[in-house]
C-alpha cells in the first residue's frame, strides 16, 4: 500500500509522515506504530510523527521498542485549555518530542485575540503574529494554512522581536 502511495505521490521519500489520530488501545497503536517503523526502515521516510497523542498513547509508543516520535501535533494556543496545554507541553518535553500547534490562530477566541492585539501594539505586530510568537516562546512549533501571501507572510515574520516574561504571563491569563 505505502509503495503505491508513494508512486501516485510522484516522491522517492518522505521528509515526515504522521499518524493523525492514535488507535483506541494500546495495541492498535503498536500496530500503527510498526507500519510506519517499517515505512521508515525501508527508507520512504526519514522522520516519524504523531498528532493528537496523550502522554499515555506516547508512552505506548515509546515502549514498543520502536523510534521516538519527532513531533506531536496538538491543538494549541493562546487562552485555548492553557492548564491542559502547559501539562502536555511538559510532558511531550519530558519524552523528547517537539510539540507542534496546528492552526493555532482557528484556536484563539475574542478574549485572546483582545490580549495579543494589547501585546502586539508595543512590538508593532498583529494580534496572530504574537499568538504564533506565544507558541515559539513556549517551546513549540506551529503550522499554518493560508492562501493569503500577506497572512503566510505575516505567519513567518515572527522571528525579529522576543516577548517579555511579562508579556508571557499576561498572555498566559496569569
Amino acid at each position: 500500500g505505502c509503495d503505491a502511495n508513494f508512486r501516485d505521490l510522484n516522491v522517492g521519500k518522505l521528509d515526515m509522515i504522521m499518524l493523525d489520530y492514535p488507535g483506541p488501545d494500546a495495541e492498535s497503536i503498536q500496530g500503527q506504530w510498526r507500519g510506519l517503523e517499517a515505512m521508515r526502515k525501508d527508507g520512504g521516510v526519514t522522520s516519524l510523527a504523531v498528532s493528537n497523542f496523550s502522554p499515555a498513547q506516547l508512552d505506548v509508543v515509546l515502549k514498543s521498542g520502536g523510534g521516538r516520535p519527532t513531533v506531536n501535533q496538538l491543538p494549541l494556543g493562546v487562552g485555548y485549555k492553557t492548564k491542559q496545554n502547559a501539562e502536555l507541553l511538559r510532558e511531550n518535553k519530558k519524552r523528547n518530542v517537539l510539540v507542534q500547534a496546528w492552526s493555532p490562530l482557528r484556536v484563539l477566541n475574542s478574549g485572546a485575540l483582545s490580549a495579543c492585539a494589547a501585546v502586539g501594539k508595543q512590538y508593532g505586530k498583529t494580534p496572530q503574529q504574537i499568538a504564533l510568537k506565544w507558541i515559539l516562546a513556549k517551546g513549540a512549533t506551529y503550522t499554518c494554512q493560508t492562501t493569503s501571501r500577506q497572512h503566510f507572510q505575516e505567519d513567518i515574520d515572527v522571528f525579529d522581536f522576543e516577548l517579555s516574561a511579562k508579556d508571557l504571563a499576561f498572555l498566559d491569563g496569569e
